[in-house]
């Protein structure tokens, strides 16, 4: 009998129904694989098939949960939502059927590959009802929606972390653009301006387990309005998350003044550090100009330092940066390889680093390094990760994996 045959069939299998054939008990078990393996397939066709046909893919066959959302947060993680409002009848005139319309995008850049949904039936949205929503109501409805807000452009970098005394939680880096914000002139002759912020965390089921919501106001020079409009505002905040698991976070962000909104999103993986899992924590990536605050913070062990400059992560080619992390339960020496990726190609791996624990075994210690960008580096966006492994006893090991984005421009 195949190993596929036995995988196929479960404990509750009633394997007496029915005669059996001249292969016997074997050929019973046979069919029972077969009928289960074909029921499998044809439910996964269909939603491999609505996810094709709606612009996305489907992650099936495999048991790596973690990788899988990777390619879910690499597929989502920049996109433009393009759309438009015809004149009402456009698609229903009356007395009309409605008609299935076929949808084809293309771009002139090279390179690029264009997802959408390939076609829709021609009917029209109910009309809008106008129901006033309040500054909390609205934050939520932004921050939930599958659609990202744009009034106001929202970059969020998310950095999982753990610390004994507080547990497992995320920091968040939020860029916000200025320029969508709304200054006035405060009493005091500085330019002013208030803004909400929400964010909340959904687990693999769509549950919200965690939220914060809180708000900022800032008044600015003359020179520090002309900066803030040219480099935009950097806001962060941390959500303390319970459990390890898969989860969606969410932000939205609101003016006070103009009830503008936009909103990001990112997918995370905790690990279940508090019990003794390895791990990684985020990595903080930077240019030379602020290594030294990272390595104070790497040589002294504390918990890694956040700049403003963590929100947009964008470098010229032959930049010199710097970057940090946290190792989490390691007990014996850790090898950690950094590479850099753009797309599935591997533009640079180095040879690994054998990091030791402290002698306090302490739980949690600091690692740090530096690279050089490649004067040569074609522009666009790169990832750049750190792969540790660390041995656990009977000739096995504990393997940890963390990535950040960047752009070379």
């Amino acid at each position: 009998m195949s190993r596929a045959a036995i995988r196929a069939i479960l404990a509750g299998d009633n394997l007496k129904i029915g005669p059996l054939t001249k292969d016997g008990f074997d050929g019973v078990i046979r069919e029972q694989a077969q009928t289960r393996l074909e029921f499998n397939r044809d439910t996964q066709e269909g939603m491999a098939y609505l996810a094709e046909q709606t612009g996305g893919f489907a992650v099936m066959n495999t048991n790596d949960l973690p990788r899988g959302l990777g390619r879910i947060t690499d597929d989502v993680r920049d996109y433009y939502v393009i759309g438009y409002t015809p004149q009402h009848g456009t698609f229903l005139p009356n007395g009309k059927k409605p008609a299935l319309h076929k949808i084809s995008i293309k771009v002139k850049r090279p390179g690029m590959q264009v997802k959408t949904r390939r076609e829709f039936l021609g009917v029209s949205d109910p009309q809008e009802t106008t129901r006033m929503l309040t500054p909390a109501q609205d934050l939520m409805h932004t921050a939930i929606s599958p659609f990202a807000a744009s009034d106001i452009a929202l970059r969020a970098t998310t950095l999982p972390g753990f610390s004994p005394e507080q547990g497992s939680f995320v920091r968040a880096l939020l860029h916000i653009d200025a320029r969508a914000l709304t200054f006035s002139d405060d009493a005091s002759g500085k330019k002013a301006a208030s803004v909400d912020v929400l964010g909340m965390v959904f687990d693999q089921d769509g549950l919200e387990v965690a939220h914060l919501s809180t708000g900022f106001a800032v008044a600015l020079t003359k020179e520090g309005a002309q900066e803030a409009l040219r480099d935009g505002l950097a806001y962060t905040l941390r959500i303390p998350i319970r459990h390890p698991g898969a989860y969606q976070v969410r932000f939205a962000v609101r003016d006070r003044q103009s009830a503008s909104v936009g909103s990001a999103g990112e997918y995370i993986e905790i690990p279940d550090m508090a019990d003794g899992a390895f791990a990684l924590s985020a990595i903080v990536l930077r240019t030379d100009d602020a290594a030294d605050a990272t390595g104070a913070a790497a040589a002294s062990g504390a918990q890694l330092m956040l700049t403003p400059a963590q929100a947009v992560r964008i470098y010229a080619p032959g930049s010199r940066l710097s970057y940090a992390y946290e190792i989490y339960n390691a007990v014996r020496p850790v090898q950690a390889a950094l590479s850099i990726w753009r797309g599935t190609e591997r533009v640079l791996a180095a040879p690994p680093d054998s990091l030791a624990p402290p002698a306090d075994n302490a739980k949690i210690f600091a690692a740090r390094g530096a690279l050089k960008l490649g004067e040569a580096l074609t522009p666009g966006s790169y990832v750049l990760q750190i792969a540790a492994t660390t041995p656990s006893g009977n000739n096995r090991s504990h393997t940890a994996v963390q990535r950040i984005d960047f752009e070379v421009r």
